[in-house]
């Protein structure tokens, strides 16, 4: 039975629990929206148990459609008042029309989406969050392509939950968050667990307020949080062999951020989350029976507090982050290639980050080593330029002497010129007999010699993109790396399986591959040796090198 509406309900029948007669659907109705409206009394007991139905009344919220504020939500006002004298709800929500992606509006006999249809190829939950992320003012815009963009988002939040039993199916953790704060937390931690707590504190204000766009966009960042950089920057915590402390904490974090996740997205998302809820969390934990049937969970004010000093300092190495990989992008640099040095500005000397952040950020960026400078011109050099429209009509004839005179400054006038026009005071030229306004000239910045530089807000950085052949050499190293982590997923291995490794290449980068042969047996669980016979191999070219994978399970 595809759906319980017509025509699919017209063949189902039922016994009369009286007579046993057996009867089907009564095909002649009248008024459906006088029907729809007595709603709130005919089917909660009404005339049978006033208590029951006091239990209901009024209900906290209708939504709909606007057409019905002159037909549900006044058929359903009409009738309470008449029988109670009261109105049937605290209080009403209505849409715009649902219309296309592109805005038109659907028709019957013109383009239109069937439900059924939707549910069919976008599903039901995706299809709910694209409703849910509309404001409440708005026409619903629906259709296959923003359903798809729903379904990505969703991925995005599936995936947390993937990461988290692909290591669990190894160690076999059992969570127990009445532990949580007596677990040696480390500074990620702490900060996702402010963050988390700040979540479910808005989110709790966003269902009060029937605002379910608030509610989605908490969600997204959290589920961003920790996809893009909880996980990121933790990945190795949950590799380590053994049960230790520090990997006990990094699993019930994350195990309870998910819990958190899939229960303040449950109203909304009500299929992903119980499956969820089914496969992980009640798996790793005695979680209750349903996420539907679960605690709402409660803001930890003392996360919150405790978070407030780390919320700054990690959207500061999120930032920079961001601008290193902007950097690479333009100049073409790969993100496993290793640099020489980053150097960061801070426009306050506070804001520079600890030896924590500072590790995390030579890990991410890929660099050697960090150096911070005090002042943007250590790594931008400033170039100074006329505003002709502004410098026309003070300079005249002079205008192209004083151009030219500006391109043949030494870098340090450059400087000292740039330092005072930053201040808005008039500057003097080499043979311009009177001092210039600050107004006629502009200051931009390039990049210095083997440089690449990005600024934003209150900070910024350069990296070092001068190549040497012992980076070159390291960066290839690090692609091979990676390049044997898709092959080993390729071959069908499990995350815990152990292999043999075998790279076929020229002498000279054998050698490469020793030197680092910890780091690929670590990354790896693999041993390197020629002594197998591979049962899965792979060829790959990298920078003009050329490689052959070797692989073969080692059964235990």
């Amino acid at each position: 039975m595809p759906h319980l509406h017509r025509p699919w309900i017209d063949a189902i029948t039922i016994s009369c629990p009286h007579c046993n007669k057996v009867v089907s659907r009564i095909k002649q109705v009248g008024d459906v929206w006088l029907d729809a409206g007595i709603v709130p009394f005919s089917t909660m007991k009404y005339f049978e148990d006033r208590d029951y139905w006091k239990s209901y009344f009024p209900a906290e919220c209708v939504i709909e459609m606007k057409e019905q504020i002159r037909l549900w939500f006044y058929s359903m006002l009409f009738m309470s008042t008449v029988l109670t004298g009261e109105p049937p709800y605290e209080q009403v929500s209505t849409y715009g029309m649902v219309t296309a992606e592109d805005g038109s509006k659907f028709s019957k006999t013109g383009f239109m989406i069937r439900f059924d249809e939707a549910a069919d190829a976008i599903g039901a939950d995706a299809s709910r969050y694209l409703f849910a992320q509309t404001p409440i003012a708005n026409d619903v815009r629906f259709g296959y392509n923003l359903g798809e963009e729903c379904k990505r988002k969703l991925l995005n939040f599936f995936n947390i939950a993937v990461f988290f039993t692909t290591y669990a199916e190894i160690d076999h953790p059992f969570i127990d968050l009445k532990n949580l704060q007596k677990l040696p937390l480390d500074l990620s931690d702490k900060w996702l667990l402010s963050t988390i707590a700040t979540v479910i504190r808005e989110t709790e204000r966003g269902y009060n307020e029937y605002n379910t766009k608030d509610v989605l966009q908490l969600f997204e960042k959290a589920v961003d949080d920790i996809s893009n950089f909880y996980i990121r920057i933790n990945r190795k915590r949950y590799w380590k062999e053994g049960a230790t402390d520090d990997k006990k904490a990094a699993y019930t974090v994350l195990f309870y951020c998910l819990k958190t996740l899939t229960q303040i997205a449950a109203p909304i998302l009500p299929f992903l989350t119980e499956y969820i809820w089914q496969c992980v969390i009640r798996r790793y934990s005695n979680a209750e029976e349903s996420v539907h049937l679960s605690v709402w969970p409660k803001a930890q004010e003392q996360w919150i507090t405790e978070g407030i000093p780390l919320l700054s300092m990690v959207q500061n190495t999120r930032d920079l982050l961001s601008l290193s990989l902007k950097i690479r992008n333009e100049k073409k640099l790969k993100v496993k290639q290793k640099l020489e040095c980053a150097y960061l500005w801070f426009e306050k000397l506070s804001d520079r980050p600890d030896s924590y952040f500072e590790t995390i950020l030579k890990t991410e960026m890929n660099v050697n080593r960090i150096e911070y400078t005090e002042v943007l011109t250590d790594f931008r050099q400033p170039v100074i330029k006329l505003n002709f429209r502004e410098a026309g009509q003070i300079l005249k004839g002079e205008l192209n002497t004083v151009n030219n005179i500006l391109k043949e400054l030494s870098n340090t006038q450059t400087d000292e010129i740039a330092q005072r026009l930053l201040k808005g005071e008039a500057v003097s030229l080499p043979g311009i007999r009177k001092p210039l306004e600050a107004g006629i000239f502009s200051i931009e910045y390039e990049d210095k010699a083997s440089l690449g530089s990005a600024v934003q807000n209150n900070l910024g950085i350069a990296l070092d993109i001068n190549i040497t052949e012992s980076l070159k050499q390291e960066g290839l190293l690090r692609m091979l790396l990676r390049q044997c982590q898709v092959a080993r997923k390729r071959a069908g291995y499990k995350v815990s399986d152990k292999i043999y490794l075998k790279v076929d290449c020229s002498k000279a980068l054998q050698s490469l591959i020793s030197r680092e042969k910890a780091m690929f047996e670590n990354e790896l669980l693999a041993s390197l040796t020629t002594d197998f016979i591979p049962e899965y191999s792979e060829d790959i070219s990298l920078d003009n090198h050329h490689f052959t994978i070797n692989l073969k399970r080692i059964n235990n």
